[in-house]
């Protein structure tokens, strides 16, 4: 029986991870905010700032097969602020110094490491991405994960997973900001604006932790993409959200990405985030489901 430690458990993917497993398998550790009561019970964590090396007692001693490197600086347009300050960045330290240290830890302790990444290590210029595609980052947030990824692939670490995803979305809580936020604008103001003019991939969040799991399972290693099966844009996500609540579509005004971000941040967001998941399928057996889908296991719940 496997058994794991995950950083980055206050996210939203981090979170769900934790949330699949029993406690006597998993310790999580966190930095600054402590993971929510209802996912914390009898479970251990660990605080630790992880753009320092990992001297922790619980950590040096536990018995973890695999760390599940989920803890990321993301913010795509507060990373952008900081590019010029290169390796001074948050977004350096988040991103690569805290990934060479897990991946030290991981060397010392021969323990398999699983690294959560980004479509954003892409340029959005393809319509669709697969595992052997160039990465072109445009954006600084893209360009740390990118690195971070080579840190890995050139750590001398021999059992490695490198998980790409795509925008992940899933039932309410801190992180899911993706349908929470459509949700809130459309109860509380009665309208939103959504980007007509970018593809995504759209992942539900179960996708993305069933399948790596399903991949630690089947002793994968190398790099993987999870993404969902179906792309849409935010606006004819906005519109199906509209249809789950009985709420107007015409209380959803569309936008550019331009009119939404602005100018210059447009320009730091890829039109076309989407990325081919045909390796894991055939890996793994498992197929990524639609939009639809997952909006469906969310309005049913």
């Amino acid at each position: 029986m496997d058994k794991y430690i995950i950083t980055g458990v206050s996210g939203f993917i981090g979170r769900n991870l934790l949330n699949c497993l029993p406690k006597d398998q998993v310790l999580g550790i966190y930095h600054q905010n402590p993971p929510p009561t209802h996912s914390s019970s009898l479970r251990i964590y660990v605080r630790h700032d992880l753009t320092k090396p990992i001297k922790n007692r619980l950590l040096k001693q536990n018995d973890g097969h695999v760390v599940i490197h989920c803890a990321s600086y993301a913010h795509i347009n507060k990373c952008e602020v900081e590019r010029d300050l290169g390796p001074e960045s948050l977004a350096w330290k988040g991103n690569v110094v805290a990934t060479q240290n897990v991946i030290d830890y991981c060397k010392k302790y021969k323990k398999k490491l699983v690294f959560l990444s980004t479509e954003c290590v892409f340029s959005g210029e393809k319509k669709s991405y697969t595992e052997t595609d160039k990465k072109k980052p445009i954006n600084w947030y893209g360009y740390t994960k990118s690195v971070a990824e080579d840190e890995i692939i050139d750590s001398g670490l021999t059992d490695y997973l490198i998980v790409r995803g795509v925008v992940a979305y899933g039932q309410g809580g801190i992180g899911s900001n993706l349908i929470q936020g459509l949700v809130s604008n459309l109860i509380f103001k009665g309208t939103t604006t959504a980007v007509t003019d970018q593809n995504v991939s759209f992942t539900y969040v179960d996708d993305i932790t069933e399948g790596i799991f399903a991949l630690i399972k089947h002793r994968s290693k190398g790099i993987y993409h999870i993404a969902g099966s179906q792309v849409a844009t935010p606006y004819e996500l906005a519109l199906k959200v509209c249809k789950r609540m009985k709420i107007p579509q015409n209380r959803v005004k569309p936008v550019t990405m331009v009119e939404f971000f602005g100018k210059e941040e447009a320009k730091l967001r890829s039109k076309n985030a989407v990325l081919n998941s045909k390796k894991f399928s055939e890996t793994t057996g498992r197929k990524t489901i639609s939009l639809d889908e997952g909006l469906e296991k969310i309005f049913i719940r």
